[in-house]
């Protein structure tokens, strides 16, 4: 690593991989891309108490930071929360996330999954400038 990255001028890399079994040969690699780093952006935190104590659900931060707003679970829900309240934050929940959902993902402020994780689907989609949280249910 040391090689490819410092003497070979190679950036790092995400690796995204998987495992069928404990066999060294049940091992793939699924894909790399160039890791990228975010600008370091100002965090938004709750302080209010009453916003605090009526919290619904919380979890792993995929992104950092926190998120408010009406909760969608399908696309009918985030079209009619952009009609009927287009300056308000809309937040899908979803069990977890499949390639079928990604118009949902465009049209949403901030996901929750309940499965997954930092290097989840849901994870991923940080790169869409969305909030991400991941909820072990």
């Amino acid at each position: 690593m040391n090689e490819l990255i410092n003497k070979r001028g190679y950036g790092h890399q995400e690796i995204e991989f998987t495992f069928e079994s404990s066999k060294k040969e049940d091992f793939y690699i699924l894909q790399t891309r160039d890791h990228t780093t975010q600008k370091e952006d100002k965090v938004p935190i709750f302080k209010d108490s009453e916003i605090i104590s009526s919290t619904i659900a919380s979890g792993i931060g995929v992104d950092r930071g926190a998120m408010n707003g009406f909760v969608a679970i399908d696309i009918e829900d985030l079209i009619l929360l952009s009609h009927d309240h287009p300056y308000t934050s809309k937040i899908l929940v979803r069990p977890d996330t499949v390639p079928d959902d990604i118009g949902m993902i465009f049209e949403c402020d901030s996901l929750l999954t309940a499965r997954g994780g930092a290097t989840s689907n849901a994870g991923c989609d940080r790169g869409m400038a969305r909030k991400n949280m991941y909820r072990e249910l």
